[in-house]
């Protein structure tokens, strides 16, 4: 069935087939550009520094098919992962077909280009895998906050299936949030003390565009420059206005993500054991990514998030025996298959690929019916 997701997964990544976008449709890939050997030590270029010192981003001079290949990579990873953190679990072919499309995993990934979101998860499930491992956590940690600080949002999931772990004596397992957290705070202090101050924005995009010769100018956030050296206030005050303009206008069509990702929320606290603390580290894991709200305004992005937090959360308690996923609610998991993938930074957009094939039908319709009204 993970084979299954994944031709799903490229179909949604191929959608430039169908566009008017063409491969513009990936979205932003300075990311995998931009390098400390040109700009310095700057947050979120740690990924584009290893494809540039491997030489990775130049096997291929088309920025764009760069990208999408990059990208159907991931996907790969990201499957064989995930097959080794679901595959001991006792669950049914419904619960995993369920969990295997469902519109916040893989299809969604192949639908959120243009950011860092398949990469953090990548990382994610590396270190769930490998809990029993804390130099192998700490390492993940610390190299996903230097691909992009939104990484932070899945540390507390981290510390608390670490917290949960029945492989672990109770002094290392009670230490590793401690360690996260220090590793966490270390890199944030590095990139402030050590950070390079801000290029010269011309000076910026004239090496950008140089590196990016297709995507040049061609979309107002194309170089990366905003993102590299913007500050925390900055990105607060947009966030807010955006949720304020946007939010009160398409409330309606975000129902059903935010229903989505609360039932699995709420199913997993339930049904985890009688621990309160552990009870509470979980809950505020799953809610945690919600707050990337107040620094960026992609909505229905932190949605999953979260959702993709409780799936976790989910097969790791299902292989410990504490939960068990009944006909009742693999139904339900196989009912929002049906709105898969979610979207990405349009709220009023949450169902990408339905909306987009209504929006065709709607349009065949109205030329049609002009066409005949004519005769």
């Amino acid at each position: 069935m993970l084979i299954g997701a994944y031709i799903y997964f490229l179909i949604i990544l191929n959608r430039w087939l169908f566009t008017e976008l063409g491969v513009e449709s990936f979205g932003r890939v300075w990311q995998f550009y931009i390098s400390y050997t040109d700009v310095g030590f700057v947050r979120r270029g740690f990924l584009g520094t290893i494809l540039t010192i491997t030489k990775l981003n130049s096997l291929i001079k088309n920025e764009y098919t760069f990208a999408y290949c990059l990208w159907a990579v991931g996907g790969i990873i990201l499957t064989i992962l995930f097959f080794n953190i679901i595959k001991d679990a006792q669950l049914s072919r419904a619960a995993v077909f369920g969990i295997a499309f469902s519109p916040s995993f893989l299809a969604h990934f192949g639908y959120s280009t243009g950011s860092f979101d398949i990469i953090l998860f990548i990382l994610l499930c590396t270190a769930v895998l490998n809990t029993r491992r804390l130099s192998v956590t700490l390492l993940v940690t610390v190299i996903g906050i230097l691909i992009h600080e939104l990484f932070l949002f899945y540390v507390p999931l981290i510390s608390a299936i670490s917290l949960a772990s029945k492989d672990e004596g109770p002094a290392k397992r009670n230490l590793t949030p401690v360690y996260l957290l220090a590793a966490s705070l270390f890199v944030l202090l590095t990139l402030r003390v050590f950070g390079s101050h801000p290029m010269n924005e011309s000076q910026y995009l004239s090496m950008m565009a140089t590196k990016l010769p297709r995507a040049a100018y061609k979309h107002p956030l194309w170089s990366g420059y905003h993102e590299l050296y913007s500050a925390a206030s900055e990105n607060f005050s947009e966030s807010g206005q955006f949720g304020r303009s946007e939010l009160s206008v398409n409330a309606l069509l975000s129902l059903i993500p935010t229903a989505y990702a609360t039932l699995l929320a709420f199913f997993c606290i339930k049904n985890i054991g009688k621990n309160l603390f552990l009870k509470t580290m979980f809950a505020f894991s799953i809610i945690f990514p919600l707050f990337a709200s107040f620094v960026a305004a992609d909505y229905l992005r932190w949605i999953c998030m979260s959702a993709d937090c409780s799936l976790l959360t989910m097969i790791v308690f299902v292989k410990e025996g504490s939960i068990t996923i009944g006909k009742g609610f693999s139904s339900m998991l196989l009912a929002f298959c049906l709105f898969s993938p979610f979207g990405a930074a349009r709220l009023d957009w949450p169902f990408p690929m339905q909306q987009f094939m209504f929006d065709k039908l709607l349009h065949f319709l109205r030329d049609n019916v002009h066409y005949f009204s004519h005769l």
